[in-house]
Parts: C-alpha cells; sequence; structure tokens
C-alpha cells in the first residue's frame, strides 16, 4: 500500500497546529483528514497551500482549505483589513 503524504507546509500551518481558536476540534480535525494528511492531490487543492505557493506569503488565519475566495480576492481582504486597522 503506497505511503500517504502530509502536506509539505504543516510544519507553519495553524490548521495542523489547531492555532486557530474559532473553530472546534472537531472542524479542524477534518480538515487535516481532508486536506493535510490526505496526500498530494488533496493537500494542493487547500486555498491556504495555494495561496502560499502562488505568493510566497503567509496565509491570512481567515483563509480556510476550502475557502471558495481567490488568491486574488484574499490579496484584496487583506489590503481592506490592513487599511482598517
Amino acid at each position: 500500500m503506497p505511503e500517504i503524504s502530509i502536506c509539505p507546509k504543516f510544519e507553519g500551518c495553524p490548521i495542523y497546529n489547531e492555532k486557530i481558536t474559532l473553530y472546534s476540534q472537531q472542524t479542524l480535525e477534518i480538515y487535516k483528514h481532508n486536506y493535510c494528511m490526505a496526500g498530494e492531490e488533496n493537500y494542493t487543492k487547500c486555498k491556504r497551500y495555494i495561496f502560499v505557493q502562488e505568493t510566497g506569503k503567509p496565509a491570512p488565519l481567515f483563509v480556510l482549505p476550502n475557502s471558495e475566495l481567490s488568491v486574488q480576492e484574499i490579496l484584496q481582504k487583506m489590503e481592506q483589513d490592513n487599511a482598517q486597522s
């Protein structure tokens, strides 16, 4: 049986390391099971992974693995959030 790979970004990921407290433990476990630890075919679909790969920046905390926002929309939201701060 082939070994399933873990996302190479797991060490710094707040989802994998349960650093996001807005969501239940169960929700985080589902994300980890469906994305982080589900092999390359699945972790490469994670919006956090995609964001990091395309921008070289850490994904903001509001981005979840199944986010429907595009990378451009995430960047725009980040700019808006920074302008309001």
